[in-house]
Formats: structure tokens, C-alpha cells, sequence
């Protein structure tokens, strides 16, 4: 996977997942549910969490962290913290979709 572009602190970040066999054939995953998590430390009970919005004939996940959850967060311009993503098939299984770290950086714009 290729390194994950930073999240700007008050603005919408979106993630694509897209399921596929390993013949590059789109997996039906209609039914399943999705949780993405971020956190200051791999550890911390605090979390910014967000449900996947499923497009299960097309495989797709798609999770957006949104502007307010994001806004206020920093102590400084940029911050690193670990963000993981799982997607809960309908049979029960659990498959991780992501586990990385990821600069979150406060927007030089404001209102």
C-alpha cells in the first residue's frame, strides 16, 4: 500500500477500500460493516471512529472522517497517529483493512 496523504484538521478526508479475490475479481460484500479508528497512540482508549458506507456489489467501502472530527485535535501543526480500518463480513469474519500511521496537519485556512 502506498503511503497515505496527510489529513488536513477540519476538512473531509475520504478512503476507498475496494474487496477484491486475488485474481483482481470483485468480492459481493453486501451485508458487511466497516469501522475505521484513529488515535494518538496504538494504545489510547480515546479513538475517532467512523462507520464505512458499504457498496457491496462493488466491493467498495468508503470511509470519511469529517471536518468536526477533526477540529481542535492538534497541540501542534502536525501531529502522527495511527489509523486502522476493519470490515465485518456477514459470516462473522473479521478482516483488517488498514494499520498504518498518518500525519494530521492543522489547515493554514480559517473561517
Amino acid at each position: 500500500m502506498k503511503k497515505l496523504s496527510p489529513i488536513i484538521a477540519n476538512t473531509t478526508y475520504s478512503l476507498v477500500f475496494e474487496y477484491k479475490d486475488q485474481n483482481g475479481i470483485v468480492i459481493d460484500i453486501t451485508g458487511a460493516t466497516g469501522k475505521l479508528s484513529l488515535r494518538k497512540s496504538a494504545l489510547a482508549s480515546d479513538s475517532i471512529d467512523t462507520v464505512g458506507n458499504v457498496d457491496g456489489t462493488d466491493g467498495k467501502i468508503t470511509f470519511s472522517i469529517l471536518p468536526a472530527q477533526t477540529n481542535g485535535i492538534l497541540e501542534r501543526n502536525k501531529e502522527t497517529y495511527f489509523i486502522g480500518a476493519n470490515l465485518t463480513l456477514v459470516s462473522g469474519e473479521v478482516i483488517n483493512l488498514l494499520q498504518s500511521d498518518i500525519q494530521i496537519q492543522e489547515n493554514i485556512v480559517r473561517d
